[in-house]
C-alpha cells in the first residue's frame, strides 16, 4: 500500500510541476501571437497606404512606381494588368483586416472595373501599359500583350468576384472575354510569353 501511495504521490508531483510550465508556455505563445498580429497589421497598413496615395481617384488605376528625384516624389503615371490585379487584391485584404470598410473597398474596385471595361484590348486581353489618369493605352514602349500580366489580372478578377458577389457579373464578363487561345502554340503545347 505504501508503494502505491508513493507512486501516486510522485505522479501528482510530476503532473503539478508540468502544469504551470504548460500554462506559462501557452501565455508566452499568446503574447508572441498578439505581437506578431500587431506587427503584421502595421505592415499591412503601410503597404495599403501606397495604394491609397498612388491610385488615381477617378480611374482606380495604381501608378506603376514612385521615384524620388532630388527629394521630390515623381509618380510614374502608368500601370500594367499586374499592378491592377495587385491593387484589387490589396483592397480586398485591406477590408478583411479592417483598414477600410466593405463599402469603401467595393466602391474603389468598381472604379477600377469601370476603367477596365473601357480600356483598349486585343482579343479581350489587356495590353501591358496604360496611363492611370485616363486609362488610355500607353504606346511609348510599343504595344504588347503579356500572358503573365493578363494571368495576374484574371486571377485578381476571380478573387474580386469571389470576395464581393455583387461584382461577380462584371468580373466574370471581363475574364470570359479574355481569349488566351490566341497566345497558345499547340505544336509545342505552351503559351507564348507575350504577343506584339
Amino acid at each position: 500500500m505504501k508503494k502505491y501511495f508513493s507512486l501516486l504521490l510522485v505522479l501528482l508531483l510530476i503532473v503539478s510541476a508540468t502544469l504551470p510550465a504548460a500554462a506559462s508556455a501557452k501565455h508566452t505563445n499568446k503574447g508572441k501571437e498578439i505581437a506578431l498580429s500587431k506587427q503584421l497589421k502595421a505592415i499591412s497598413k503601410n503597404t495599403y497606404r501606397y495604394f491609397e496615395d498612388f491610385t488615381d481617384k477617378k480611374t482606380g488605376l495604381t501608378n506603376d512606381a514612385v521615384r524620388m528625384d532630388n527629394g521630390e516624389i515623381n509618380a510614374q503615371k502608368f500601370t500594367s494588368p499586374t499592378n491592377i490585379a495587385m491593387y484589387m487584391m490589396s483592397t480586398i485584404s485591406a477590408e478583411e483586416v479592417g483598414l477600410i470598410s466593405r463599402e469603401e473597398a467595393v466602391t474603389n474596385i468598381e472604379k477600377t472595373l469601370n476603367s477596365l471595361k473601357d480600356m483598349e484590348k486585343w482579343n479581350g486581353l489587356f495590353y501591358n501599359w496604360y496611363y492611370t489618369e485616363d486609362a488610355t493605352l500607353m504606346t511609348d514602349w510599343g504595344q504588347f500583350i503579356s500572358t503573365v500580366d493578363n494571368g495576374w489580372l484574371s486571377a485578381g478578377l476571380v478573387v474580386v468576384g469571389q470576395a464581393y458577389p455583387e461584382l461577380y457579373e462584371e468580373t466574370h464578363a471581363l475574364v470570359e472575354d479574355m481569349d488566351y487561345s490566341t497566345l497558345y502554340t499547340p505544336e509545342v503545347g505552351q503559351m507564348r510569353g507575350d504577343m506584339m
